[in-house]
């Protein structure tokens, strides 16, 4: 996106993927489905993990391939619970898991070697990262593949386990806490997580009993609530495909409840464009305000059935200039 003269942000365009587990786009001729070839240009790439179905140097090799053949700039990538050879410890632990062993230290090339760097991929399982793009805009992300632990997968935490947000003088005194908790307003810009906040886009079916209809972390909505970035990406629930858009109470307003609205898209458009478009950008109609508000984006392509079904996101929004 070409920045505006002296304006002090500049207009920046994100596609947002989740949970394709190692299923490439669909050919250019196949029009029944959002998820194919070319996928929408965009400056940012954001991926939210469950890039494979269990890890495998194959299916990890499928993903690579589709990110060096997109045109953004900037891919970043963060694994999800699916991609357990990316999650060391876990994987060594459980030797069991596939009858071939597969190699980590080449899998991890896949993303972190000089191929991948060439190609604009940024692997981050935890951690803060700050970036400058070639349109002149600079942006702060706060990314993490862990989720609460659902069947003994990867990147795993005990639900009861905050670990999105800093330790009381207590935990601090007992040696615990977030290792790397994510920071409070107005020092991120995104956010990727490979889960959803508790009660945004995280409604599930189909485990009866066994699990409540909301399977998102109540520690990361609080966190999110603290941090209000631009936007907040993730996927793993594949059934909660959408977006919608938090306007933030004001902390000095107790009488006054956070509001979440829904993002409505044309799915005629979104088919045949191969991507759910929306512009909360200065050319928009309606432009997102940095710290009263926030889109949250799942992104998962595959469905409950894992059919890949649904489209990419893509968002423009405007990002601080450099």
């Amino acid at each position: 996106m070409e920045p505006i003269a002296d304006s002090p942000t500049v207009k920046t365009r994100f596609i947002v993927l989740s949970d394709t587990h190692n299923k490439k786009p669909f050919d250019s001729s196949d029009t029944q489905h959002a998820f194919r070839s070319p996928l929408p240009d965009a400056d940012v790439l954001l991926h939210a993990g469950d890039l494979t179905g269990s890890g495998k140097r194959l299916e990890h090799q499928a993903q690579v391939e589709m990110f060096v053949e997109h045109p953004a700039e900037l891919k970043i990538v963060i694994p999800g619970n699916h991609d357990i050879t990316l999650d060391e410890p876990y994987y060594n632990s459980r030797p069991w898991k596939h009858s071939t062993a597969q190699d980590i230290v080449a899998i991890r090339e896949m993303y972190t070697g000089p191929k991948a760097r060439e190609a604009g991929i940024v692997l981050i399982k935890e951690g803060i990262q700050t970036f400058e793009l070639k349109n002149g805009a600079k942006f702060t992300l706060y990314a993490s593949a862990y989720q609460p632990e659902f069947c003994d997968w990867a990147f795993a935490y005990p639900r009861t386990e905050d670990r999105f947000n800093p330790p009381s003088v207590a935990e601090r005194l007992l040696g615990r806490g977030a290792a790397n908790p994510i920071p409070s307003h107005p020092q991120i810009d995104i956010m990727v997580t490979h889960g959803p906040p508790f009660g945004i886009l995280d409604s599930v079916v189909g485990f009866g009993s066994r699990m409540n209809s909301s399977a998102g972390c109540r520690h990361l909505l609080r966190a999110v609530k603290r941090c209000k970035p631009r936007l907040h990406a993730f996927g793993h629930i594949h059934e909660g495909w959408g977006a919608k858009r938090m306007k933030w109470a004001p902390a000095e307003r107790a009488d006054v409840e956070d509001q979440l609205f829904p993002i409505t898209v044309d799915q005629n458009d979104v088919l045949e464009n191969r991507g759910a478009f929306v512009d909360l950008s200065s050319s928009g109609s309606s432009q997102l305000h940095w710290g009263q508000e926030t889109l949250f984006v799942n992104a998962s392509i595959m469905d409950v059935r894992y059919n890949p079904r649904n489209a990419p996101w893509v968002v423009d929004l405007e990002l601080p200039r450099a």
